[in-house]
């Protein structure tokens, strides 16, 4: 049940000695996005730093797809191996992102056993973050 307009999810890693390379290698896929400790980024055209190191993976979207659908299709893609995903997990901070865009102020979604579980499995937090849809 949903009542979103859009909902995008992704998968997160963050430490400050964080090997992308060894995380692209043991989950077989590679991020969307990675970065350094200290690389320069612009946030809103200001310079700032890095404070620590990222592996970010974004999760398939299509329209019509649910958060359950994304998060189904990206671990799909990935090992299935827990062993590996509590090595990593273990290791540094990671979650599964979620951003909910509802149509109106109020809505709702859901997130079925089996997604939760299979976020649980791996050692992710899950993130939750609902956007206003009147911008404010």
């Amino acid at each position: 049940m949903s009542d979103l307009q859009h909902a995008a999810a992704c998968m997160r890693f963050f430490d400050d000695e964080l090997n992308s390379d060894r995380i692209t290698d043991r989950l077989g896929v590679a991020p969307t996005n990675r970065w350094r400790k200290g690389e320069l980024w612009s946030d809103h055209g200001v310079g700032k730093l890095r404070q620590s190191a990222g592996w970010i993976l974004d999760c398939d979207w299509t329209t019509g797809d649910d958060l359950n659908d994304q998060v189904e299709k990206t671990f799909s893609r990935m090992t299935s191996d827990m062993l590996i995903w509590r090595d990593i997990t273990d290791a540094c901070s990671a979650d599964m992102f979620c951003g909910l865009f509802p149509v109106e102020k109020r809505g709702l979604a859901t997130l079925a056993p089996h997604t939760l579980e299979m976020i649980s499995q791996r050692g992710l937090d899950l993130v939750l973050e609902i956007y206003n849809p009147s911008g404010s």
